[in-house]
């Protein structure tokens, strides 16, 4: 106390009045008493919402090929590049890069790219999951392989078009989702034609809607809501499969 009286002759400092008050208290039975309703304050402020925050470094840092997967075996060091195999017919070389940018900042505006990058490709595979989601099946049978061992989509020239639409309206999956929704195949009945049948067993050419079995959320919430308990309250955080909100807001653990 000689020493901080000696410090701040004018009285003590803000910064350090909390932390001299503190140490007094663990020592001074009065002072711990008049503390006690700063402590239980302190004690219910709320605490901060942390979140992890990812910052590149300036120049990025140096990959190298590793022998047999082995960090400690290191061949040289590997330089950043694009997948050859997805370039454009008429692309001569490795698309051009910023100096500055960071390398996966390249490569997502690369992938993303409708003009000179693999946005093509990209919005057709977004696309195409997204139907398959809905339908069961993929307008391309094969959603792991657009390659050319990979089957042709039974609809060509609406994929195109919903690829095109897709990029147009900023990537966004709500428009995407929102015109399947629409669609009149979405609205088959699915009933199904002996005739039709005969013909396209597979439904390839989406003449009826095909029944397909529902997904364990959609059954919950359709007995929550017949049943009148179904919580429609929407944000906030995840919650424990004993309440009844929407499925949509189950914890779900990765």
């Amino acid at each position: 106390m000689r020493a901080l009286a000696g410090a701040y002759p004018q009285g003590l400092a803000a910064e350090v009045q909390l932390p001299a008050a503190r140490w007094l208290a663990s020592s001074d039975s009065g002072t711990a008493e008049v503390f006690r309703p700063v402590q239980e304050h302190l004690a219910k402020t709320p605490r901060p919402d942390f979140r992890e925050v990812y910052t590149t470094v300036a120049g990025g840092q140096d990959v190298f090929l590793l022998r047999r997967g082995e960090v400690d075996n290191k061949q040289g060091q590997a330089q950043p590049g694009f997948l050859q195999v997805l370039w454009r017919d008429s692309q001569p070389a490795a698309p051009r890069t910023e100096p500055a940018e960071p390398p996966r900042v390249a490569l997502a505006r690369w992938i993303t790219d409708p003009e000179h990058g693999a946005g093509p490709l990209a919005a057709r595979v977004i696309v195409n999951r997204v139907w398959q989601h809905h339908f069961g099946e993929g307008l391309v049978g094969t959603p792991n392989d657009f390659g050319v061992q990979g089957e042709a989509p039974s609809h060509p020239e609406l994929l195109e078009y919903m690829a095109g639409e897709f990029v147009r309206s900023g990537w966004k999956l709500k428009s995407l989702h929102r015109a399947i929704l629409l669609s009149d195949v979405w609205q088959l009945s699915h009933e199904a034609s002996a005739e039709n049948l005969a013909q396209d067993p597979g439904n390839r050419w989406l003449w009826h809607f095909r029944p397909r079995r529902l997904e364990a959320e959609a059954i919950r919430d359709a007995l929550l809501s017949v049943g009148g308990s179904l919580d429609l309250t929407m944000y906030g955080p995840s919650v424990l499969d004993a309440t009844p909100r929407r499925s949509v807001y189950l914890r779900v653990k990765r």
